[in-house]
């Protein structure tokens, strides 16, 4: 995912970066911010069902958090901050008996979550974006939710 992401923000233009193609539409790099801020909050959920399984846990207001948080963002930062979740949560998952991935949270919209389903979600919305970003380095507009499984 990391990698990915990195690589196809590298395949935007510049001046396509910050351009929204659509005014209710996000820019490649609030897509990036998104899909790094959306890493923290799977990652606690994992970790909640793990430890804590059948816990309830909080849904977010992408759009909000987009609108709001990433004009303070600095994008190389959460990037970072994108790998390093990933990392530690591949290297968890990875040491996981077979009976801790149908731990569940219960998430207020989706209801009980299993972490092999959570990460199954995890790699559909992160490939649905980056295909997304792809998309806006030089081709037609996408939108938003096109191939992005919500996952807030």
């Amino acid at each position: 995912g990391p990698h990915k992401l990195r690589q196809a923000l590298q395949e935007v233009p510049p001046a396509r970066l910050e351009a929204r193609p659509h005014p209710k539409k996000w820019s490649p790099r609030e897509i990036a911010l998104h899909l790094c801020d959306t890493e923290i909050s799977v990652a606690f959920r994992w970790k909640r069902a793990l430890a804590e399984p059948g816990g309830p846990v909080l849904a977010f207001d992408q759009d909000r958090w987009v609108d709001t948080l990433a004009p303070w963002q600095d994008l190389d930062a959460a990037l970072g901050a994108f790998a390093a979740l990933r990392a530690e949560m591949t290297a968890l998952l990875s040491r996981l008996p077979e009976d801790a991935w149908e731990r569940v949270y219960v998430h207020p919209a989706s209801g009980a979550v299993s972490v092999a389903e959570g990460l199954r979600r995890c790699v559909g919305h992160t490939e649905g974006h980056i295909a997304q970003i792809r998309a806006l380095a030089g081709g037609p507009p996408v939108s938003r939710g096109s191939g992005a499984e919500p996952i807030a």
